[in-house]
């Protein structure tokens, strides 16, 4: 059936997640109040919406850094292109950088505009809810809108759907440039897989491989970047594999 999926950010402080010590607990069937603010939130949200299903990535995916875990994270981190163009609607949380904030109250920062992950996450989805300061932001493949401005209208922004190769290409390079301006929590474990899943979409209709962060048919272009001047310089990322001239080793923003 129709399933709800959730963009948020995780923070430095441990909460209950799905792992092989706590997954027949979770079988079992977890007490609502056991669930950080910002998820039981996002539940009361879904379920006002009449979805029954929700999809939040620490209940979904296996974590830890067990064998097991790693295999289901491995296996899991393919398909997001799947879970969020498929999902009915995908909920943002931006009013808090933990699970802990809620998404009915005010924060200073919209600390999930920070988050590399979500980069990914609101390309792919068909429609986006996102809690922020200001109140509700409604985003789909037709329209935009906010509280402020119920009527606001924004052209579709469709390249995703075209397939011509220019079209798509500079498509990329301004969602990588978007893409290293976020942060991720674990850089060198997650700086592909946070953004294999438009990689995977854009080589379909581009009909081109694509190959740790590159496409075979803009190769050249891909590897000349430099840093971008208005940001203070980052610290480099050390990626098993991956040389120092590539973009995936440095966080910050690049120009292509």
């Amino acid at each position: 059936g129709p399933y709800a999926s959730l963009s948020h950010c995780w923070g430095r402080n441990y909460f209950l997640r799905l792992t092989t010590t706590t997954i027949e607990t979770f079988k079992a069937g977890v007490p609502f109040a056991d669930f950080p603010v910002t998820f039981q939130h996002t539940i009361t949200t879904v379920r006002a919406l009449g979805i029954r299903y929700l999809w939040i990535d620490c209940y979904c995916i296996i974590q830890g850094n067990d064998k097991v875990s790693q295999t289901d994270w491995a296996r899991e981190v393919d398909k997001m292109r799947d879970v969020y163009s498929h999902s009915f609607i995908n909920i943002g949380a931006a009013t808090t950088d933990n699970p802990f904030g809620g998404l009915f109250r005010a924060r200073e920062l919209h600390r999930n505009r920070t988050r590399a992950w979500v980069v990914q996450e609101t390309a792919l989805s068909n429609r986006m809810l996102t809690f922020t300061d200001e109140g509700l932001m409604w985003q789909c493949n037709w329209t935009a809108a906010t509280e402020d401005f119920p009527l606001q209208m924004s052209d579709s922004d469709d390249e995703m759907k075209k397939s011509d190769f220019t079209t798509l290409i500079e498509r990329w390079y301004r969602t990588l440039d978007a893409y290293r301006r976020a942060r991720l929590t674990f850089p060198e474990k997650d700086t592909f897989p946070a953004i294999d899943g438009i990689a995977r979409l854009l080589s379909t209709r581009m009909r081109d491989r694509y190959q740790h962060g590159v496409f075979s048919r803009s190769l050249v272009e891909g590897l000349i970047w430099s840093a971008k001047a208005e940001y203070e310089p980052c610290h480099g990322i050390n990626i098993p594999g991956i040389p120092s001239w590539h973009w995936a080793s440095y966080e910050g923003g690049v120009d292509f």
